[in-house]
């Protein structure tokens, strides 16, 4: 079973809202996956830590709830239409603004491929969230434009 199968299963509403989401991208879209994991050492707060992380991404981003999902208190995603530099960028700075409002985060980033599923996609990210948190790195991309 799918990372994000394995949420869903339990969660009809989720999957839904998430559904109807998806419905505005085509074909030729190829939305960045932006996957964090909010790291609270107090599991009681993982809750709060994300919140925190949600207030940032509305208030510095424009980033609206209905393109919010969070998947449990400490993963969240969202996808984003940005071209391949500003998705460096957006992921740069932020990173220094969680460090800055003393935020612990891991994050993926994945380059929807339209060739693909976007369902596929998103558990990609997922999986490279979990890849991150592993290796203890804050950051992992995965960019499918050739580098040539």
């Amino acid at each position: 079973m799918d990372l994000l199968d394995a949420v869903l299963v339990n969660n009809p509403e989720l999957d839904e809202s998430i559904e109807t989401y998806l419905e505005k991208f085509g074909a030729y879209d190829e939305p960045y996956i932006f996957c964090v994991k909010c790291i609270d050492k107090c599991a009681e707060k993982s809750n709060e830590t994300q919140q925190r992380v949600i207030e940032l991404l509305k208030s510095h981003y424009d980033i609206e709830d209905h393109d919010l999902f969070c998947l449990d208190n400490e993963r969240l995603f969202f996808l984003l239409e940005l071209k391949r530099t500003d998705s460096n960028v957006f992921s740069k700075k932020f990173m220094q603004q969680t460090s800055q409002s003393k935020i612990a985060v891991t994050m993926s980033v994945f380059h929807h491929n339209p060739l693909g599923s976007i369902w596929e996609t998103i558990d990609s990210g997922l999986e490279l969230l979990a890849q991150a948190e592993q290796e203890s790195v804050d950051v992992l991309f995965n960019d499918f434009y050739d580098k040539n």
